[in-house]
């Protein structure tokens, strides 16, 4: 019964740091997650110690870390955008 409910919680508790460091000041801090991932996904295949059957658990094995790098690049994308609205907002302020 508790066989897929521990991953589910372990992936969405992931995809939360995940998003947390992405938006974080230092960008270094939201590859940590996106990189490890594509290391160990990397050895365990190269090292054939996780088998790839089919097309499918080689979509899985590929847009897994895809995913994590795309909330990556999103919250760097969404921190620029909020630093450069505080700048507006600075800029505005300053000339009135």
């Amino acid at each position: 019964m508790m066989n897929w409910l521990i991953p589910i919680i372990v992936t969405v508790l992931l995809l939360v740091v995940q998003h947390s460091l992405s938006t974080n000041r230092r960008a270094w801090l939201g590859a940590i997650i996106p990189t490890t991932l594509s290391v160990v996904l990397g050895f365990l295949v190269l090292s054939n110690q996780m088998e790839v059957n089919s097309t499918r658990d080689l979509f899985f094995i590929v847009a897994g870390p895809l995913v994590f790098f795309g909330i990556w690049s999103e919250g760097r994308n969404s921190l620029k955008r909020k630093r450069q609205k505080e700048l507006d907002k600075m800029r505005a302020h300053d000339m009135s």
